[in-house]
């Protein structure tokens, strides 16, 4: 290992390369605190495929922020066991290059939180939940150029090389609103659905359901070959986040937000009260508001004013047309 701690003693790692490891670039274990900030873990794993460039393992709690993790041979960042862990504002890119553990961020610990992160360019998913993981909360992160889709709950029963490698989107479905099964990641957590997205001068109007009394939150979307779902649909990646949103207790989401331009792509995901953050939404684009023009006029084509009183058996015609912006 470049670095590794053990025990029970609480510490800081800061401002450090940490490179070209022969195993795992910075690796917590034991029982205790640490925080991790401002360094550079980069090309972890040069003689074990399956060494990734920060882990942590036993129950302690780590928060991380402000590192940059990329090129490595596993994951580049795993975390396993129990402990809260934090991880806010990292560039985790383009890690998994080993072929084996394919995934940019493996998050098997219960209530690890996944924040404002950069995560691109692994050849699987750019967080993989693996079964029985919950409250895992992955949100306002930058997803972009991930091999798989940008959050990937394994479903239940998924093997290790499906938490390794991810195992696609996973359609809604099974119990109650919020689409639980109670074995994969995150509880399998459905997706949104939206079913309309409206510009208008500025602002974008968002409807659709998701599972009931949650946060919702919206991207700009730009999906690759690994977005798609068995019937072709695409779902993210969320390359940026633009804001949020309520879900009420019927399901319902109706959200304005401004920062969408006419025909972006939107995906959103959504956040129950305990942290367990659904895969991205199929895709929709955005669609400006259609407008109704009506007009008269006198029978040689002269306009009529707007609010003109005309005298009663005057002949006129009259145009009503649909102006739809964006086609």
């Amino acid at each position: 290992f470049g670095i590794g701690t053990a025990g029970n003693s609480n510490g800081t790692i800061q401002n450090n390369l940490v490179g070209w490891t022969g195993q795992g670039g910075i690796v917590f274990g034991g029982s205790a605190a640490w925080t991790l900030s401002g360094n550079e873990i980069e090309s972890a794993g040069q003689g074990f495929a399956f060494a990734d460039g920060l882990g942590a393992t036993g129950s302690c709690d780590l928060t991380a922020t402000g590192n940059l993790i990329r090129n490595s041979a596993g994951f580049g960042i795993s975390v396993v066991g129990s402990g809260t862990r934090i991880f806010e504002n990292n560039s985790v890119i383009g890690n998994g290059l080993a072929g084996s553990e394919l995934a940019n961020v493996y998050a098997k610990t219960v209530n690890t939180t996944v924040r404002k992160n950069i995560i691109e360019n692994a050849p699987g998913p750019g967080v993989s939940v693996p079964p029985l993981i919950v409250n895992a909360r992955i949100t306002q992160n930058h997803f972009v150029n991930n091999g798989g889709t940008s959050i990937d709950l394994i479903a239940s029963g998924g093997t290790l090389t499906d938490e390794r490698e991810g195992d696609g989107i996973q359609l809604n479905g099974g119990a109650g609103p919020c689409g639980i099964d109670a074995g994969a990641g995150n509880n399998g957590t459905d997706y949104p659905v939206i079913t309309s997205a409206i510009y208008s001068a500025g602002n974008t109007r968002i409807r659709g359901t998701a599972c009931p009394a949650s946060t919702i939150e919206f991207y700009r979307a730009n999906a690759g070959a690994g977005d798609l779902d068995i019937n072709g649909d695409p779902h993210g990646e969320g390359e940026i986040y633009v804001g949020d949103g309520p879900v009420n207790g019927a399901g319902n989401f109706d959200v304005t937000l401004p920062g969408f331009l006419a025909t972006d792509t939107i995906s959103a995901i959504v956040i129950d009260s305990t942290g367990n953050t659904s895969e991205f939404s199929v895709n929709r684009v955005n669609l400006e508001e259609l407008t109704m023009v009506k007009r008269s006029f006198l029978p040689d084509g002269t306009p009529i004013a707007s609010g003109a009183s005309l005298p009663v058996g005057l002949e006129f015609r009259f145009l009503l047309y649909i102006d739809n912006k964006s086609s």
